[in-house]
């Protein structure tokens, strides 16, 4: 075997490394089970506190009921009817204080079920929806 003197500094330093590692991994390890009567029950209160933590934001952040639908696409006609040149979602949004992606969906909802019509002037242009003519 070559001596010491002959291995590159780095590939030493790359063992030191690794034995280092293992032993605070391996003090880690001996330290949760010596404490094990602590560190399980945190662990399971953590993961049970994440789990409530999912469950009220799912229920804050549910759905909204066919009624509000409807009532906010009544709102967003009478926007429509007012302003005879067309409303883009930002201002159906800014009038209503609602979301911009709710009422872009909301807007697009009505364009699918034959209420309004949408148009573009270009790529880069906002769409505006109208009355469509019966």
């Amino acid at each position: 075997m070559l001596p010491p003197a002959h291995f590159p500094p780095l590939v030493l330093a790359a063992a030191a490394a690794r034995r280092v590692r293992e032993a605070g991994a391996h003090d880690l390890w001996e330290w949760i089970e010596a404490n094990g009567a602590i560190v399980y029950p945190a662990l399971a209160l953590a993961i049970i506190g994440l789990i409530v933590a999912a469950l009220l934001a799912t229920w804050r952040s549910e759905e909204m009921s066919a009624e509000q639908r409807g009532r906010l696409k009544l709102e967003i006609l009478q926007i429509v009817r007012r302003r005879i040149s067309g409303v883009s979602a930002e201002a159906v949004a800014a009038e209503l204080q609602v979301d911009l992606m709710l009422a872009a969906r909301l807007l697009g909802e009505l364009d699918e079920e034959g209420l309004v019509s949408s148009s573009r002037t270009g790529a880069q242009t906002p769409a505006m929806y109208r009355l469509r003519g019966r």
